[in-house]
């Protein structure tokens, strides 16, 4: 072979290697990263529609919820991979946090060198778009993909927007987790999140089929098939999708379920994966047909905890249903936009919420209470958004289990703060009396939320104190101290009405001294000497105190900005003088601010207070 055609090859062999490294739509992956080609286009496979069983029957599995803000999912996902020793697999659209990560590469690593036929398999199939990037979070992705087999799925859609792990320990039925909670630090301590473990091994055969068929499907047109970039192979020359095939042999008709306290036994009811292209293949409403079927049965409530809600085909099924409806969606400006349509929908109380953590409310579930059967949760990655109908894969699961229904709102109720919201009792009370039995759960929630109520309400004196101490008028605020101790004393005596006509009172009388001489004319001194420099207008003492606090605040930011803008002109003429009035204006604001503030806390957290009372005392 002549030189010239060594150098010519050679220049071939480095051009295709330097291709290989590039995403499909040109832009570069991990810089000195070895990559593989997606999963050829097979031309023989049938064309893939999607999975639905709306009256799927699996009987007799054992389940147990996990809610954020108050458990560690992962870890508990974390331990699940720990305890398995024949495969992991992951179905994600986002994983980065590092307890499961490392308990990924460590079982991998660990196993790796068995003998042919007994290794171990960890397989993790990513969202493309969320695992490739510049932000922080892909440090971790790349942590992972360096250690344990990872393939990336590239829809013709926007999302693989599943939340799937399944784990399998010898001996054992499979571990299968499902709900609304990605793989992330925040889905554990920022969102109100929810990830429900299933022990069965009929249904990790299921879904290990469908994710096979899903990911060698043939799209209606061939730009439509699934691309899966392998990034790091279980064995060499096998791609990790043909991998799922070898997993049947591992589950066995003997294995048994694991005796774990918090399972409680359970039925499967209904499953749906959709294929995301549905402006192609029909039969991506699959997840959307469980929800129509759920609407047209007869039930005495439904629950529906969403993150979006913003599907116009939801609406009009949702107006059409008699069925009582308690929907409480995330307070996202999505959301927020068709506010209004929300609050109008038919037979329904609404509110839109956010955890007290001030995350997301990410929730995917529905809670469905049958007029006849058991309660049916519906969890999984699908919210009736219409990107999630349109656009996306995901999944939903029906389990019928009264013990999990249960244990899903009375976690949810006090780990994300929407207990405190009297709109959920108030439904709950008045559509499922029955939830309120004297050894429930709800009811035991009830009671915990009531406790803590009871001893905030006594507690708001001492709010009021604190703001007399900070409050800047040392020579006039004297009297009230006084006043506000003396009737202090009694505050415990009094019923709830009586104790927010008093905080009333206490924060009129707070505003009272603005009007008290000298400090009147001291107050607007400053504000004058304040507003000449900086050319910012005073404003007066307004018709109602919630009115002047408004304005006030507004004042004082114009002035801040315009502060801003005179130090930066070079302006240095009683620059302290006006530095010390603005902070001792802006002091006035915030007592103010949160001296009526007080007052309308206390009123919501005493209505609370009533009803539960009312709810618990009736029982």
């Amino acid at each position: 072979m002549g030189c010239l055609t060594i150098v010519a090859l050679r220049f071939s062999i480095i051009i295709a290697l330097f291709l290989k490294v590039l995403s499909p739509d040109g832009s570069t992956l991990w810089a000195m990263e070895l990559h593989t080609a997606p999963s050829p286009f097979k031309k023989r496979a049938r064309i893939y529609r999607g999975h639905s069983h709306s009256s799927l029957n699996i009987e007799n599995v054992f389940v147990k919820p996990c809610i954020s803000l108050g458990s560690s999912c992962t870890e508990k996902i974390a331990d699940l991979i720990k305890e398995s020793d024949e495969f992991v697999v992951v179905f994600m659209y986002r994983l980065d946090a590092p307890n499961i990560i490392h308990a990924l590469t460590d079982k991998y690593l660990t196993n790796i060198k068995r003998e042919e036929g007994t290794n171990f398999r960890v397989i993790t199939f990513l969202d493309y778009e969320q695992s490739l990037g510049d932000k922080p979070y892909h440090s971790y992705i790349k942590e992972l993909v360096d250690n344990v087999p990872t393939s990336l799925v590239k829809l013709g859609s926007k999302s693989f927007h599943h939340k799937v792990t399944i784990s399998k320990k010898k001996g054992y039925q499979a571990v299968v987790t499902i709900g609304s909670a990605n793989a992330t630090y925040e889905s554990d301590n920022v969102h109100s999140e929810d990830t429900l473990f299933i022990q069965s091994n009929e249904l990790a055969k299921s879904l290990l089929d469908k994710f096979y068929s899903l990911f060698t499907m043939k799209g209606p047109r061939e730009e439509h098939t699934i691309k899966i970039y392998h990034m790091n192979r279980v064995d060499s020359g096998v791609s990790n999708t043909e991998q799922l095939t070898k997993l049947d042999n591992f589950f066995n008709p003997d294995d048994q379920f694991q005796n774990i306290e918090g399972y409680s036994q359970a039925n499967i009811r209904s499953l749906a994966i959709s294929t995301g292209f549905a402006q192609n293949v029909k039969e991506n409403n699959n997840c959307f047909e469980i929800l129509e079927n759920i609407l047209v049965q007869k039930n005495n409530a439904l629950f529906l905890f969403e993150n979006f809600l913003t599907s116009t085909d939801f609406f009009k099924l949702l107006n059409e249903s008699e069925t009582p409806k308690l929907i409480v969606v995330d307070n996202d400006k999505t959301n927020r936009d068709v506010e209004d349509t929300i609050k109008n929908i038919s037979h329904s109380a609404s509110l839109l919420f956010t955890p007290y953590t001030k995350g997301k409310f990410h929730h995917k579930l529905i809670i469905q209470y049958p007029e006849e059967g058991n309660p049916v949760v519906y969890t999984g990655s699908f919210h009736p958004s219409t990107n999630a109908i349109k656009n996306n894969s995901e999944l939903i699961i029906g389990i019928e289990s009264e013990a999990l229904a249960s244990q899903y709102l009375s976690h949810i109720l006090y780990q994300s703060g929407l207990g405190n919201q009297r709109t959920v009792w108030g439904f709950m009370y008045e559509k499922l009396p029955e939830l309120f039995s004297p050894e429930g759960e709800i009811t035991k929630i009830a009671q915990k939320i009531n406790n803590r109520l009871h001893h905030n309400i006594q507690g708001y004196p001492e709010r009021f104190y604190s703001i007399l101490e900070k409050f800047p008028l040392k020579e006039t605020k004297g009297n009230l101290q006084n006043k506000i101790e003396e009737e202090a004393n009694k505050f415990g005596q009094l019923d709830n009405r009586e104790k927010y006509n008093l905080l009333s009172f206490w924060a009129q009388d707070i505003f009272a001294l603005l009007n008290t001489e000298p400090y009147r004319n001291v107050f607007f001194s400053k504000q004058q000497m304040v507003g000449r420099f900086l050319k910012v207008n005073q404003i007066g003492l307004s018709s109602t105190p919630e009115e002047f606090i408004t304005k006030l605040g507004v004042w004082i930011n114009e002035a801040k900005e315009k502060l801003e803008k005179y130090i930066s002109e070079g302006n240095i003429d009683h620059l302290t003088e006006i530095k010390d009035n603005l902070s001792e204006i802006e002091s006035i604001y915030v007592c103010l601010y949160y001296a009526f503030n007080y007052v309308d806390d206390f009123k919501s957290l005493a209505m609370l207070h009533d009803t539960l009372d009312r709810i618990i005392g009736g029982l």
